[in-house]
């Protein structure tokens, strides 16, 4: 479900993530910058300038347990609950879930210039074109089509995409990603999701097709200049040459974290990945609790850190900062939810609390609280960190 091969030049920035937390897959570790990110199910990945991988999220099949000495990276891939790795010098490493052989990285494997994983299969771009593929084998994700030269490949939750050189699409596996459709053509990236696709194309506008069941290939009227997208589970995204980011289908693509510039994009299961293009971002938080802890009501619970930080990333002087409520909304038990309820925020420098508006401090690390005052199971909310007029 990772993108490589963009047709835009992505720049090395903090990582920011949000959705569905139940793994800590959202939750990125403070202080993380990356070059390339990635999502799979329940774990994500970034490659960092000096070619090492961070991992974190759910390690339930070891796919977050780094093999020992793993450096010289130049792109990652996290598939269902495995993850790959592509060296500088053209060779592929893979670990975490190996039920269907999706780790069992081909003898001899040489020369390639890009990875992509899915649920349970494997695909690899030698630089001659050719794709090779191995895993699950169980709607023909893994038979490449005979003849095959592609210049980009994305594969997803079951079926798999190829971009040629000439700007066609073929796709293989499960039928409800096909057929692409007629004439389809100056394509740039491919995109593939749990059972949708996305197509690139050079006018920077997007083609979507496949399974629909959450608005998911609903490509939002008027949508262009486009430079990337990325398909999840059922939610679509795409990044505007502005660095905006656009997003429909499912609500585990949404909101989009507010005022977020983004240089990539990377969306999962149900949660996705931006490298921030703007570090005046440094000053604001978007956090969801998505952790499904139950919170009875009048209880306070921690959710996050946050490191306040100047714009060009330095922890120097002294900076006023106001941490403000976006929005939140309840669940109780009987799965019904309750938007808006009533919540506070309590949070400080170093852990102390007061009430907002709050000032904290360039290099400070404050916890942030969410106190819910009307009887939910979980409270989900949104917080901003903003600089002081």
């Amino acid at each position: 479900m990772s993108i490589a091969s963009l047709p835009h030049a992505p720049s090395a920035g903090p990582v920011v993530g949000w959705g569905y937390d139940n793994y800590g897959q959202s939750d990125v570790p403070e202080g993380l910058t990356a070059v390339q990110i990635a999502t799979g199910l329940e774990h994500s990945l970034a490659l960092r300038e000096d070619g090492t991988v961070t991992v974190w999220g759910g390690n339930r099949f070891g796919q977050t347990e780094i093999p020992e000495g793993l450096t010289g990276i130049v792109q990652v891939a996290s598939g269902g609950r495995h993850s790959l790795v592509l060296r500088a010098d053209g060779t592929v490493s893979a670990w975490g879930n190996n039920a269907y052989g999706e780790t069992d990285v081909p003898v001899g494997l040489t020369d390639v210039v890009q990875v992509s994983a899915g649920l349970c299969v494997s695909l690899a771009l030698r630089k001659d074109g050719t794709v090779i593929a191995w895993g699950g084998e169980f709607h023909g994700q893994t038979d490449v089509p005979e003849g095959l030269s592609a210049v980009q490949i994305s594969t997803g939750r079951e079926h798999s995409m190829a971009l040629r050189q000439d700007g066609t699409v073929i796709a293989w596996g499960n039928n409800y990603s096909r057929p692409v459709p007629d004439g389809l053509c100056d394509i740039v990236q491919v995109a593939a999701g749990d059972g949708h696709s996305l197509a690139l194309r050079k006018d920077g506008t997007v083609i979507a097709w496949g399974w629909n069941r959450d608005g998911q290939t609903d490509v939002p009227d008027g949508l262009g200049e486009i430079v990337q997208v990325a398909a999840g589970d059922g939610q679509s995204l795409a990044l505007r040459k502005d660095g905006t980011v656009i997003a429909w289908g499912n609500d585990y693509g949404r909101p989009v974290p507010e005022g977020l510039r983004a240089s990539t994009l990377a969306s999962g299961y149900l949660h996705s990945l931006a490298i921030e293009s703007s570090p005046d971002r440094a000053r604001r938080l978007e956090a969801q609790s998505g952790d499904g802890q139950s919170r009875r009501a009048g209880k306070t619970f921690r959710a996050c850190r946050v490191r306040v930080t100047r714009p060009d990333g330095s922890a120097g002087a002294d900076t006023p900062v106001t941490f403000q409520l976006q929005g939140t909304y309840a669940a109780f038990d009987d799965c019904s939810t309750q938007s808006p309820t009533t919540a506070t925020v309590e949070t400080g420098p170093d852990g102390t609390c007061g009430s907002p508006p709050i000032t904290s401090y360039a290099g400070a690390t404050g916890i942030i609280h969410v106190k819910a005052s009307a009887g939910p199971d979980t409270v989900y909310f949104a917080l901003t960190v903003r600089k002081n007029s």
